[in-house]
């Protein structure tokens, strides 16, 4: 799997949520660039929304994982910082999170994780640290080190927006580490403001469960056209000598039906994705 691949993966992992919406006065249609097997019935039992989260199961790939509850584990020492109770509040979601809160300029959180195990099937794939942040609504930017066995690994630096958590990787090269089951860990604040972390997960054969699992998939790139056969080769054209290889190219356009005959709108439809299913 390469690596801009395992990046899109990862994109998929921290957003997995289902969006349908409905337009008075439109339908969206999609058009796989696959044509569809009329020997293969529709799956009417898939998962939706949550249930796609219940129905994923990456703890196989998970090595260790930091919180405020098993802090002591790890040998967790701060300076300058404490654990509280964090709640966090956008839209309907509306939770308490354990968290460590680094108060400031130089605040640091040190501790020590175990990341021999599991072994993935490809001993070059990287190992992988989830950092799950919980933010506040007050728009103030962070800004704090991450170190690896005291070697500075990553700056990150983001605008808080929300009061959610937010999640993040990191890569770590696993043959630059040594001692993969006494791996140090340091956090340290490079801002005057205020941030919390309420996990740090090291997965050290998340490919490997993301294969297991079948998310390992292409996927479609839907190139946007109006009801236009020209303006829809257009696009496909456009593409044509680009690597792509994330993606299967896939068609959106849009259809009006409002007020149109049930006959009329299908002669439509059909007139328009005949030549393209030929082609």
């Amino acid at each position: 799997m390469n690596q801009q691949k395992k990046l899109t993966i990862l994109a998929l992992l921290a957003v997995l949520v289902v969006c349908i919406a409905v337009v008075a006065g439109a339908a969206v249609m999609m058009l796989q660039g696959d044509k569809p097997s009329s020997s293969t019935p529709a799956d009417t039992n898939l998962p939706i929304g949550d249930d796609i989260v219940d129905a994923i199961d990456l703890t196989p790939a998970v090595a260790d994982r930091l919180s405020v509850q098993n802090g002591s584990a790890h040998t967790l020492t701060l300076s300058h910082a404490v654990t509280a109770t964090l709640n966090a509040s956008t839209g309907t979601l509306s939770e308490d999170y354990e968290v460590i809160t680094f108060e400031g300029m130089g605040a640091t959180a040190e501790w020590i994780m175990d990341m021999s195990n599991p072994v993935p099937e490809n001993g070059e794939d990287p190992i992988l640290l989830a950092i799950t942040e919980i933010h506040r609504e007050n728009c103030e930017t962070l800004a704090y080190r991450v170190y690896v066995n005291g070697e500075l690994t990553y700056f990150r630096t983001y605008q808080q927006i929300a009061s959610a958590p937010n999640q993040y990787y990191i890569f770590l090269d696993r043959a630059k580490l040594g001692n993969l089951s006494k791996v140090a860990i340091k956090i340290e604040s490079e801002s005057k403001t205020v941030f919390s972390i309420a996990s740090v997960v090291a997965y050290t054969d998340l490919f490997g469960s993301v294969e297991r699992e079948g998310m390992d998939t292409d996927l479609t790139l839907y190139l946007h056209s109006a009801a236009s056969l020209d303006k829809a080769k257009g696009h496909i054209e456009d593409f044509a000598g680009h690597e792509y290889d994330l993606y299967k190219l896939g068609l959106l356009f849009k259809l009006d039906y409002m007020n149109v005959p049930t006959d009329t709108a299908v002669g439509k439809l059909a007139e328009y994705l005949a030549p393209l299913l030929e082609d």
